[in-house]
């Protein structure tokens, strides 16, 4: 029986840690059926690799490719980079479940990014379903947003989890799980989730560890929060009784960066006393997210549009300079840490001419202060610049 794809001569890393090796990699249907040297027989397709290294598919363990499925299922940038399956809704956004009544709220949270959004889904059920039909190339993970299950729940509003909220939510999560979901996600630096408390965490944690959900977090803090905020993480897991992954580790801002040994030790501590918790790293020095996530947590209650009014507010912007202007030159709030103005990169924008350009750059074309142009764009833009 001939093979229906070999591929020969290529040297194999396999993804076991063992290292690499000169073999074929015969091919049976959808299933590896032989890896070895020197493999024969016939095969109704050969691809010669020699020179060439061949691996498994790469699992990106921390994507936003969600947001771009329904406008480009192909997934090329991935798949071109080798990545076959990717673990999607992160850092507490879900495209559902979704109440009818809040999808401009949802696209208002989602803008700013490019996004391709679907938003006619309420259920988590129908919402996999809309992903299935759209057949993207590569194989999907999905976390359900714990600021999608917020929102449906009690909206976007800056106030603890009632009783009753915290079952809506825990319904719809139980709903996420049962229709394909792995878990959920937090992004702790992100409105509506920032507005949570750990008891909510736990509570969510604890409803899913039947159905052996994790939970994966963007945490409450990458700065001067890191330690707190990982151990806040762990907790979750630990007194949930379910898996933990911490997104992209890292001590942002260069006065954090000792802090990472002691980050890494808080991992390898839990993990010796038996917590399922495991840390994914990205391999450059940059983050990438919205433009009005640099406004404080606070002015984001109510979604975009209250967020709109408040930059509208001469009295409401000057709050917030006070409460995030360093020094005159550097822009920070609590979770996040400070950031020069010549630091952050506009990437996409309706007006073109901007991308590329950072804050201080615009600023001495408009001749504003940086903290001015940063709250102006917001406004002009409504808050869908990355």
């Amino acid at each position: 029986m001939a093979w229906s794809l070999l591929i020969r001569g290529g040297t194999v890393v396999d993804g076991s840690g063992g290292p690499a090796r000169a073999a074929d990699v015969a091919v049976e249907g959808e299933r590896i059926a032989a890896v070895a040297p020197r493999l024969g027989g016939p095969a109704d397709r050969v691809i010669e690799a020699a020179g060439r290294v061949v691996a498994p598919g790469f699992i990106d363990m921390h994507s936003h490719s969600d947001l771009f499925y329904f406008g480009c299922p192909s997934a090329e940038s991935k798949i071109r980079q080798g990545v076959t399956t990717e673990v999607v809704g992160m850092c507490s956004f879900s495209q559902a479940p979704l109440r009818a009544d809040q999808r401009d709220i949802v696209r208002g949270w989602a803008g700013g990014i490019g996004a391709s959004l679907d938003l006619k889904a309420e259920t988590f059920a129908q919402y996999l379903d809309a992903l299935r039909a759209m057949r993207p190339s590569v194989n999907v993970a999905h976390f359900v947003g714990h600021g999608a299950l917020r929102i449906a729940a009690m909206g976007f509003e800056a106030r603890p989890a009632g009783a009753d909220d915290l079952e809506a939510m825990q319904r719809l999560l139980a709903e996420a799980m049962d229709a394909g979901a792995f878990g959920f996600s937090t992004g702790l630096v992100y409105a509506p989730s920032a507005y949570s408390d750990t008891a909510e965490l736990i509570a969510l944690a604890k409803s899913m560890a039947s159905r052996g959900g994790y939970y994966f977090s963007h945490i409450r803090g990458e700065s001067s929060m890191l330690l707190d905020s990982i151990n806040e993480a762990i907790r979750i897991g630990e007194e949930g009784g379910v898996g933990v992954q911490v997104s992209h580790v890292k001590a942002s801002g260069k006065d954090n960066w000792p802090k990472i040994d002691a980050a890494l030790r808080l991992f390898e501590t839990a993990r010796a006393r038996g917590v399922d918790v495991l840390g994914d790293v990205y391999p450059y020095n940059a983050g990438s997210t919205k433009l009005d996530n640099m406004m404080p947590a606070w002015a984001h209650d109510g979604g975009i549009g209250k967020l709109l009014e408040r930059l509208a507010d001469r009295s409401t912007r000057r709050r917030i300079v006070e409460e995030c202007l360093i020094d005159g030159e550097r822009w920070g709030t609590v979770s996040q840490g400070a950031i020069g103005f010549d630091q952050v990169f506009i990437a996409t924008c309706r007006r073109r001419e901007l991308e590329g350009l950072n804050l201080a750059q615009i600023a001495r074309q408009s001749g504003q202060p940086p903290a001015e142009v940063l709250m102006n764009l917001l406004l002009e833009e409504k808050c869908t610049v990355g």
